[in-house]
């Protein structure tokens, strides 16, 4: 089959060389997975997920994450943030980082984790009376949809609204709707969490509990476990406080680089 996508480069993305894959596969035994190698456990340093990201620059980059940095960011979040229920939304497709997080943070606990359809996640209303009716609580999502709940909630005077929101991959703005959503359900929390694809998550900022003091446009917050940021100059410098610089990412939420982008990785990371 790979030999057969490959003599028909129309059908595939360019950046995947499948003659290259197929000859690395070639190299693995075929015989039946061992016990032994069941229960072996992961290395920090296993790369977890490839996440391909950038395309609009006509050459994506496959970002290599690794198992610590994940295992890193659940636990964190498992010791750090309140629990706020055990029923998690599916909401990310799993060509998106955020769906790692979503998948790990939910059935590394026990808790369950629960599928949306195409049709119901990209419409606000919708997806607002689906969380209801199947309980969710918990809910990872980016700004525009949580707009788009908020505004379907206030538009029809739906009571549904989850428990928690993660929000991430755009920057967060607090509009009249999202803060009359949260005055609404004042037990609700809101957590705005920050990082690219290279690292996936490194920062979190919780909301106060009364929406009412809400900035218009809320901070990234606070490092996570195991993971520093600091802002500096061109001279990779630190800049003094209320100076615009460039953030860095350190520690153990940063991806191990690019696949195959030896240069590329050198550059960036």
């Amino acid at each position: 089959q790979l030999a057969k996508l490959a003599s028909s480069p129309a059908a595939i993305p360019a950046v995947i060389d499948l003659l290259a894959q197929a000859a690395e596969l070639a190299t693995y035994s075929a015989a039946p997975i061992q016990d032994s190698e069941l229960v072996a456990p992961l290395d920090l340093n296993h790369i977890v997920y490839v996440m391909y990201t950038s395309g609009s620059t006509g050459r994506p980059k496959g970002v290599e994450f690794l198992y610590g940095s994940l295992l890193n960011l659940i636990l964190w979040q498992e010791k750090t943030l309140p629990n706020s229920g055990d029923r998690t939304l599916q909401y990310s497709p799993f060509g998106f980082d955020a769906s790692a997080e979503e998948i790990a943070a939910t059935l590394c606990r026990g808790a369950k984790l629960i599928l949306i359809d195409e049709t119901r996640r990209k419409d606000g209303r919708e997806l607002v009376e689906f969380i209801g009716k199947h309980q969710v609580e918990n809910l990872y999502t980016p700004f525009v949809v949580l707009s788009n709940m908020a505004e379907a909630c206030n538009i029809f005077d739906i009571k549904a609204w989850p428990n928690a929101i993660f929000t991430a991959g755009e920057q967060l703005k607090i509009t009249p709707e999202i803060r009359s959503a949260f005055i609404k359900h004042p037990s609700a929390r809101l957590h705005n969490f920050y990082g690219p694809t290279e690292s996936h998550v490194v920062s979190n900022y919780s909301l106060e509990e009364d929406a009412n003091q809400w900035s218009d446009f809320p901070p990234i917050g606070y490092p996570i476990w195991n993971t520093q940021l600091y802002v500096l100059d061109a001279n990779l410098e630190p800049v003094p406080t209320g100076v615009v610089g460039e953030l860095y990412i350190a520690g153990m939420g940063l991806a191990r680089g690019y696949l195959g982008r030896p240069g590329l990785s050198a550059e960036r990371f």
